[in-house]
């Protein structure tokens, strides 16, 4: 039901000479002598000027710049890649025109001049997700208005082709659910792996989270699942308190959200895993913080191939907090100091704007 294309076919030498560089300069190595083409990319908008910003690290510790040449429009932003990362999404929320703008990257130090040339049909009242499905095809997500006053906001799951010129969207899902008492809120989350696509959201008035999930082929996507994950261990997490982030390590999908239990109003990242999009596990949690993390923060979370993660929670209060656990037991923080905190300011070069930012985790591990 889903379809997007979005893969331009390069033709020339010269572009493909640039690609080549761009990708050569964000290989590593696993350590054992063989390539390990994975990386982390980060994009915000600066506070100063609302300027956008793309940076890039093999290790999650050391940082680059990449040059974005665009204006100063974008608040929310996400970032989404190719498993070769040969071409590179970035999409923001124009708040002015409330439409969503994507610019497009040959690798991710080099992007287009301006923003693709689609505008998809809806108002967007968040910031976008974006995954890629396969084939050339991308999903791009977002919160719409609902159809009627009482109904509450929707969520919009659109099909975007930048293989044709000029590149256009070519429809999709909405997803939305009537009754005051289930109002969309923040910004949706998306990730896809293999043949599965996994949509996240939270809505007022419920404890749990809504989990879409859909089976893709050949870009294409058939919608089944739609679930709500209750808080069932209250003394652990009973109560979302952000929007959800979404990510994976080659083998199955990792959600996190911040949540409070009844033992504590201090906020924690719980984390949950499942292989197939529809069944969940608790998989660990970031709660070693003095005075926890504020509820609504911005966060962001990234995988690797061996189970680690990287979380970021921007706050306007506390600024840049970020951890990374081992993977396996070593996230599993319930009463252990497993998760190493990091220097929040060497992900951002310049001070954020506290809005929604992109924290991906792209390329492919070594077999």
């Amino acid at each position: 039901m889903m379809q997007i294309r979005s893969q331009h076919v390069i033709k020339t030498l010269a572009l493909a000479v640039v690609i080549g560089i761009g990708l050569a300069s964000i290989v590593g190595t696993n350590g054992t002598g063989g390539t390990d083409s994975q990386s982390y990319a980060l994009a915000y908008s600066a506070l100063s000027d609302k300027s956008i910003k793309v940076r890039w690290s093999v290790d999650g510790a050391t940082w680059k710049d990449s040059t974005v040449p665009q204006q100063s429009w974008a608040t929310g932003m996400d970032l989404a890649a190719t498993p070769d990362k040969l071409i590179f999404q970035l999409a923001g929320l124009d708040v002015t025109a409330k439409k969503i703008k994507i610019i497009q990257g040959l690798s991710v130090e080099n992007w287009i001049d301006k923003p693709i040339d689609a505008v998809p049909p809806d108002e967007a009242k968040s910031a976008p997700t974006m995954a890629f499905l396969g084939s050339g095809k991308w999903l791009v997500v977002y919160r719409i208005p609902g159809t009627a006053p009482d109904v509450g906001d929707n969520i919009a799951a659109r099909r975007l082709d930048t293989g044709v010129t000029p590149p256009q969207y070519t429809g999709g899902n909405v997803f939305g659910f009537p009754g005051y008492d289930t109002l969309t809120l923040g910004r949706p989350a998306v990730a896809t792996l293999q043949n599965k696509v996994v949509l996240a959201w939270r809505t007022q008035g419920q404890l749990g989270l809504h989990i879409g999930v859909g089976a893709v082929s050949q870009g294409q996507i058939a919608w089944g699942s739609h679930i709500v994950l209750p808080m069932n261990e209250p003394t652990v997490c009973n109560a979302v308190r952000s929007d959800p982030v979404l990510t994976q390590d080659h083998s199955a999908f990792y959600l996190g959200f911040l949540c409070s239990s009844q033992n504590s109003l201090q906020n924690k990242l719980y984390v949950l895993k499942s292989s197939d999009g529809t069944t969940w596990a608790y998989y660990g949690n970031w709660n070693n913080l003095p005075n926890g993390i504020p509820s609504n923060a911005y966060i962001g979370m990234a995988g690797r191939a061996d189970g680690s993660l990287i979380a970021l929670a921007l706050t306007a209060d506390q600024g840049i907090l970020a951890a990374k656990c081992a993977g396996g037991d070593a996230c599993k923080e319930r009463g252990n100091v497993t998760w190493q905190h990091l220097d929040g300011s060497q992900f951002f070069n310049t001070p954020p704007n506290y809005a929604q930012f992109a924290f991906i985790a792209a390329g492919q591990p070594v077999p």
